[in-house]
């Protein structure tokens, strides 16, 4: 045998070793996910430890209405990082956020304050130097990363009502800035959403990793994972009105906030759109029933929970007066949407080509949700995100008494 001919049969054999390992890595790489996730298709994979430690945190959170604490937010992959304090009074509807953003990018970096409070907002941006106020709806001053720092489960109705839906598993304790924490593992009956709680001896949650868009058909970028950190937690802090004010800094650029998302209290634009099937839908045709509209982007995957949350929400109120919509701004051609909706089997009603409509509802971003009340009213507009505990009761507040009229119920 030639030297070459040894050369070129050495070469082979690597060849053949390489993609054996390589193979093996994968085949072992699949049976860990496959092992890991077991316990989730088995008919016993209830955690009654972990159950127990979600029906605690639902609890407690549902009742710290009034909070304040220090965060840090980052997706992994990413090398921007955003901290800060966050203070948020639910019942009287007030905010405060005082937050530095940290990127290797030096446009990304900043600090900000926002608040909200008797129906005007004030935002402050210190690298632009700039001072915004005025009667305003929404956060869509704050840039996206900003609005991370706010841990949504505490304060909302129902809270882990989506977690006590999925399936979950205890995973042991940890230590989360100072707080010994049970790590609870839940999967989510929203295909491809996961996470991993750390919640307090209080109860209270201190950390959350949450993994979004996990299908191997997706690439990487794509798929996300989300960690927010909490820490000097406080329930009832002793805060007064005016720390939910942002001063005005002196000599900075002022600036009055153009409208954002309608106004609550406002008649709601009337429209005319086309469903799925080809019929149009008025808004002045469902007076007399609560509308919650959705603009969404049907195609991107990014909004398939929001639209898991649409279809339960449809399914929860099917026997009364509430009509839950979808408004697809994003298809290319009305097939686009329609087939995909059709597919997995989504029955609430697909409103389609909304992107005119979103203008006139001074929509920013997806997915943005609308509340119009009996009367034709904005009762409600913001990012819906997964919050469906939280629409179902803004819902029901807006339900007409059980044997009253709408007039009556207004009174």
């Amino acid at each position: 045998m030639t030297d070459f001919e040894n050369v070129m049969k050495s070469k082979r054999a690597l060849l053949l070793i390489v993609i054996c390992v390589s193979g093996l890595g994968v085949w072992m790489s699949i049976w860990a996910s496959s092992a890991n996730d077991s316990w989730l298709k088995s008919s016993d994979g209830v955690d009654a430890k972990a159950v127990n430690i979600l029906q605690r945190a639902d609890a407690a959170c549902e009742a710290a209405k009034v909070v304040q604490y220090n965060a840090s937010f980052h997706k992994k992959g990413s090398r921007s990082r955003v901290s800060g304090m966050f203070l948020k009074d639910i019942p009287n509807k007030r905010l405060r956020i005082d937050a530095t953003r940290t990127s290797p990018v030096a446009s990304e970096r900043g600090a900000y304050e926002y608040s909200w409070a008797d129906t005007t907002c004030r935002f402050v941006s210190h690298l632009d130097q700039i001072y915004m106020h005025g009667a305003y709806s929404g956060f869509n001053s704050l840039p996206r990363d900003v609005w991370g720092l706010n841990m949504f489960e505490l304060g909302l109705n129902d809270p882990f009502g989506d977690e006590l839906k999925g399936l979950s598993r205890y995973e042991g304790q940890e230590w989360v800035e100072g707080v010994l924490c049970d790590i609870v593992y839940v999967k989510y009956k929203t295909a491809g959403s996961y996470a991993r709680w750390y919640v307090g001896t209080d109860a209270l949650p201190r950390k959350v990793e949450r993994y979004l868009n996990m299908f191997p058909d997706l690439p990487a970028s794509q798929r996300v994972v989300r960690v927010l950190t909490i820490r000097d937690l406080v329930v009832d802090p002793p805060v007064t009105d005016d720390d939910y004010v942002v001063p005005a800094p002196e000599g900075y650029t002022e600036h009055i906030l153009q409208p954002g998302p309608l106004i609550v209290g406002s008649t709601a634009p009337n429209w005319t759109l086309e469903t799925a099937d080809g019929d149009n839908v008025r808004l002045e045709d469902l007076r007399g029933s609560v509308v919650l509209m959705c603009f969404l982007a049907a195609n991107n995957p990014m909004n398939q929970r929001v639209i898991d949350g649409l279809q339960e929400l449809h399914e929860h109120f099917a026997d009364q007066p509430v009509k839950v919509l979808g408004v697809s701004c994003d298809e290319q051609t009305r097939d686009n949407a329609v087939d995909r909706m059709k597919s997995l089997g989504y029955t609430f009603a697909l409103l389609i080509n909304g992107a005119d409509v979103a203008k006139t509802y001074a929509v920013q971003r997806f997915a943005t949700t609308y509340i119009i009340d009996s009367n034709g009213r904005v009762a409600h507009s913001g990012s819906s995100g997964s919050a469906v505990g939280y629409l179902k009761n803004a819902i029901r507040q807006r339900l007409p008494a059980d044997g009253a009229s709408l007039d009556e119920s207004e009174q």
